[in-house]
């Protein structure tokens, strides 16, 4: 059997609510051409429709903090 390469992306947005909670999620695959006026538009409608809250008080969300695309190459070795 052969050595096997995977590679993978992900989109991790940091989240940040009114009371300073922060929560961060991972979005697998996103598309290649998200911008920095993307996440702001997605933070505009997070904002409008409090489609979030924070997980110790509901407080409403308040903004993205970062934004970044983690791509990640895993290698799996044949030792047979």
């Amino acid at each position: 059997m052969a050595d096997t390469v995977t590679s993978s992306n992900e989109l991790k947005l940091d989240y940040r609510f009114q009371d300073l909670d922060t929560r961060t999620t991972s979005i697998p695959n996103p598309k290649s051409n998200i911008d920095k006026t993307d996440i702001q538009t997605l933070a505009g409608v997070l904002v409008q429709t409090q489609a979030f809250v924070g997980d110790k008080n509901n407080a409403p969300f308040e903004t993205i903090t970062s934004a970044k695309i983690v791509e990640q190459t895993r290698l799996q070795l044949d030792l047979t």
